[in-house]
């Protein structure tokens, strides 16, 4: 049931990081597992994480997945994947673009989504430039 799943979350991750390595797991640890019914697990996802989503539903990561789920969530048949409005909207308010240049590469790389896809790619930067 939900309730084990909730209790059990951090070893289930533990596990998916096992089988299919860090990044899967640091993309579903922005997530939690919200409902559990009819073999179908919801995990959600904060808006500010859309992109954490969008990755773990990308094929065949998705399919990767719910086969390592399936392993811990008896009767698990699929996952459904998706994102809620955050909390704390006044956080995505719009940025001051007089910013210097170093400040800017700072605030770009604390951002939740650029983090996400550089975790779900193993990938880091290189550079950052501003196009005009």
């Amino acid at each position: 049931d939900i309730n084990s799943i909730k209790e059990n979350w951090r070893s289930i991750l533990n596990a998916v990081g096992a089988e299919l390595g860090n990044g899967t797991t640091s993309l579903l640890s922005s997530a939690e597992p919200t409902g559990f019914e009819d073999g179908v697990l919801t995990v959600t996802f904060a808006a500010s994480n859309r992109a954490a989503k969008q990755i773990c539903a990308s094929q065949p990561r998705r399919g990767r997945i719910e086969a390592v789920l399936g392993k811990h969530c008896k009767g698990l048949k699929r996952i459904e994947l998706v994102a809620v409005a955050d909390k704390h909207p006044e956080a995505f308010a719009q940025t001051d673009h007089t910013q210097t240049n170093g400040r800017k590469g700072t605030e770009i790389l604390s951002d939740p989504a650029v983090k996400t896809v550089l975790i779900g790619l193993d990938a880091k930067i290189t550079g950052i430039e501003q196009n005009r």
